[in-house]
Parts: structure tokens; sequence; C-alpha cells
């Protein structure tokens, strides 16, 4: 049972002001039909186990992508008829959850192709070679590099060693198949991942 919704969370939905008989049931309802369950589920489990209860999920907004919130609650002590009051606060963290899916991004992409980068390509690497033994099927791995980069860039100038290394990477992109793997690992190295693939294949 909701005794009480502060006013606040209407700036979050970015609606108009509703009686608050009506708040939660608004609230509820610009929950994302996917987020539900699991929100339904961890208050649940906070209060069958009179514990702290810390969620994000997602509200649709009017007009608007679905905002990231992050709800909060601590329970005070039991009651005489067994009842508990959670106290807490829902924020709006769109913001970081934005910043950090943006630095995910970045430490896994090589910013001038767009590629997968070297740490992520060997992350990547290590994860398929374990699974490899349980599966038993064939994994290609392929380096390539570029000879005479170094002339291109010192005679014609980097912005133009650049443009090559993208169009190269669109290239290649466009010959592998959608589960292979790309890479630029660095200068005018990269580097191909095929699973289920054989030698011929690769060829």
């Amino acid at each position: 049972q909701l005794l009480l919704m502060s006013r606040g969370i209407e700036d979050i939905l970015e609606a108009e002001r509703a009686p608050l008989s009506e708040l939660f049931e608004q609230f509820y309802a610009a929950i994302v039909e996917d987020d539900r369950p699991a929100f339904l589920d961890s208050i649940a489990a906070a209060a069958e186990n009179c514990a702290e209860w810390s969620h994000d999920f997602r509200l649709h907004i009017p007009n608007g992508t679905p905002k990231w919130v992050r709800g909060n609650s601590i329970p005070e002590a039991p009651r005489a008829d067994g009842s508990i009051i959670f106290n807490g606060l829902i924020q709006d963290i769109t913001a970081a959850r934005n910043l950090s899916v943006k630095l995910s991004y970045q430490a896994q992409t090589d910013t001038l192709t767009g590629l997968v980068n070297r740490r992520s390509f060997e992350e990547h690497l290590h994860k398929v070679l374990e699974s490899v033994d349980k599966t038993r099927s064939d994994v290609v791995l392929a380096y390539l590099d570029l000879d005479q980069f170094k002339v291109i860039n010192d005679t014609c100038g980097h912005n133009a060693g650049d443009d090559l290394l993208r169009q190269l990477a669109t290239l290649l992109a466009s010959l592998l198949r959608s589960n292979d793997l790309l890479a630029r690992l660095g200068g005018d190295e990269f580097g191909i991942l095929m699973t289920s693939a054989s030698m011929p294949q690769a060829h």
C-alpha cells in the first residue's frame, strides 16, 4: 500500500499535475512494460526480507525517449501489526546511465574506424577460445596489416592515411558475415575472428 508519493515524481514524468490519489497509477503506468515484472519482484523481495530496496528501471516520457530512474528505500522496524513502512526516493539517472554507456562504448571501440578495439577483441577472443573445448567448433583468427602504410602517411599526410583506414574498415566489414568480428588492433593492423568457420570458408 502506498502511503505518500511526492509531487517531485511529476517532474521526472514530465506530466501535468494530477490528484495525489492518481499519482501512483500514473507512475506505474509509465514504467516500461518489459521492466514491470522485475520492478514488482524487487519490491516483493525487499518486503519479504525487510531489506533495503534498490532497483533501476525505465519510465515512458510523453513525446520523448524513456528515462532511466533508480528507486531506493530503507525499511523501518516492523510495526505492532506486522506491517513495514519503507521510506525511499526515485532519482532520474538518465544522464549518468547515458554517460556510462558512452564510456563503455569508447572503451571497446576504435575511435577512427568505429570497429572493435584491441582490448575488446582480445577479451572476445579469450571467451571464444574457452568455449572451443566445449563446442569443438572451428575458429579462424586472421591478422592483416598494410604494407608501406608509412609511405602513405609520409607522402600524402595523416588525414589521407586515416581516410584509407576508414575505407579499408568499411570494405572488410562488407566482406564478412554478421557473426564475424573485425577489429582495428592499432596503426595499420586489423584482426578478424571467425567462429564456426573452416579454413576453406575463411578463404
